[in-house]
């Protein structure tokens, strides 16, 4: 079926173009169309199944109407919910969400970027790409001339918004949790420490130890580096579990640590929580099919999509403003994995 046009309608009923048009943007009274007139319109554009042209539309108000959403993978377990979150947001207000992932490469996240900005995206957000590729990613970004605002991971010298999980506080509460158990050999499974967010975690790890009068010991901090792979991490798990003072409690810095923890754990057949206590400091929901509800700091995507979306938008139909930063507060959840101190091994 032919593309329905504002002349097809016109034609239908017997009026002018410009009529059809005033009615169909909501004109009618300020452009003389009487509400008679309008009506018959309407009805007819319905009969006819007419569709407003998008691009119409773009050349006229030179917006899309669309923003750019660039993950890091695909893969992430926040990606679900911060898409959709940020998907339903910009549907409400009438904006539309074109998605694509840069998998850390920064030709890709360049061809990604070009892309989007030939199809005249008015905004993005951008999951930052780590590594020695970084800056010149934020560079680029930096030469782009719409509206740009960073999602969870912080970076230097960046002139854009940023909206993250506080999973500072959530490391807080983790620790506070697991000393408030007993616990005194407590492991901390991180991300690499070339990431801003991560040097903060880290942080707030030494410092409630030290406020506990607990001695930092770096054979408990289990830090991952970049690309690296799920044996790799299982690897250094087992090494740090080998110990003959091996931890009590771990902090795992993403649901997929906590799983990789847990399932070393078994491996060496010990119990989480009776032999080893898990927090998760994560995004990830542990459904009925997983084999234990991880006690967490759950991290809010859900209110990341939705500030991401309310920070674009207002740049885009009011003008730039200076860079925020905003942090969504972690919930704690209750599972099952954690338990209080029994006799050290």
């Amino acid at each position: 079926m032919a593309h329905v046009t504002m002349a097809d309608i016109a034609k239908q009923i017997g009026v002018s173009r410009a009529a059809v048009s005033y009615a169909l943007n909501g004109l009618a009274r300020e452009r003389g169309v009487g509400r008679t007139l309008e009506r018959r319109i309407l009805r007819a554009a319905e009969d006819l199944g007419y569709r407003p042209s998008r691009l119409a539309q773009s050349l006229a108000n030179k917006r899309t109407r669309t923003l750019g959403l660039i993950l890091h993978n695909m893969g992430a377990s926040y990606g679900p919910m911060l898409t959709e979150s940020l998907e339903t947001a910009a549907h409400a207000a009438g904006y539309q969400v074109m998605l694509a992932h840069h998998a850390n490469d920064l030709e890709r996240f360049r061809a990604v970027l070009s892309n989007m900005l030939g199809w005249h995206v008015d905004g993005l957000a951008v999951v930052p790409l780590t590594g020695a590729c970084q800056s010149h990613a934020i560079e680029d970004l930096k030469r782009q001339p719409v509206p740009t605002t960073l999602i969870e991971r912080n970076v230097a010298d960046s002139q854009s918004h940023l909206v993250a999980c506080d999973s500072v506080s959530g490391t807080r509460m983790a620790m506070e949790h697991l000393i408030g158990l007993g616990h005194r050999r407590i492991a901390l499974l991180s991300a690499p420490r070339e990431l801003l967010e991560s040097q903060a975690r880290e942080d707030t790890y030494r410092q409630q130890l030290r406020r506990a009068g607990i001695e930092y010991d770096a054979r408990l901090h289990v830090e991952s580096t970049i690309g690296e792979t799920p044996e790799a991490l299982a690897a250094s798990i087992r090494q740090m579990m080998a110990l003959p003072d091996r931890p009590t409690a771990v902090v795992a810095i993403s649901g997929d640590r906590a799983i990789s923890m847990y399932n070393v754990c078994r491996q060496l057949g010990l119990d989480v929580p009776a032999d080893l206590s898990i927090v998760a400091i994560t995004g990830m929901v542990f459904d009925d099919f997983s084999r234990i509800q991880f006690t967490s700091a759950r991290l809010t995507y859900q209110e990341v999509g939705k500030a991401v979306f309310q920070l674009l938008q207002h740049d885009i139909e009011n003008g730039p403003t200076a860079p925020r930063q905003l942090l969504t507060a972690p919930q704690w959840i209750d599972g099952q994995s954690t338990a209080i101190l029994r006799d050290t091994p």
